[in-house]
């Protein structure tokens, strides 16, 4: 496996490209509540969403008050996480708002986000070595 840039490195971070478990997926997505500037994994992202879908449904069926508080809980954090899933492709998380076209949006954005990450290329999102201190 290549080795990640020297911030990885200093921060601890994971390599892009590494696939999480589920659990790992999960904390990691709420560790980075509101980190919009970093990479996602394919695995931590779909892994993370099918958290979110599963207990959303779950938590509806027990109490629709239950449901809406965790939905609204979890809104920043998947927002949060399509943005890092859309800069390992990349993307700039600004594409998200491609949601809010009917049907060929969402389309256009899943097919966007189940693409496999640059993280074999240069990406735009990378940070220069030089503003790493």
């Amino acid at each position: 496996m290549a080795q990640g840039s020297s911030r990885e490195r200093q921060e601890g971070k994971r390599f892009r490209g590494v696939a999480l478990s589920p659990l790992e997926s999960v904390r990691t997505c709420f560790s980075k509540y509101f980190n919009f500037d970093d990479y996602g994994s394919r695995s931590e992202y779909w892994w993370f969403i099918l958290f979110v879908v599963v207990m959303g449904f779950v938590l509806v069926v027990v109490s629709t008050l239950l449901g809406r508080v965790f939905s609204l809980l979890t809104l920043i954090p998947t927002i949060s996480a399509t943005s890092r899933r859309l800069h390992d492709t990349n993307r700039s998380g600004w594409w998200q708002l491609l949601v809010l076209l009917p049907v060929i949006g969402a389309a256009f954005l899943i097919y966007f986000l189940a693409q496999e990450g640059a993280h074999s290329k240069v990406s735009r999102f990378d940070f220069p070595e030089s503003s790493i201190q």
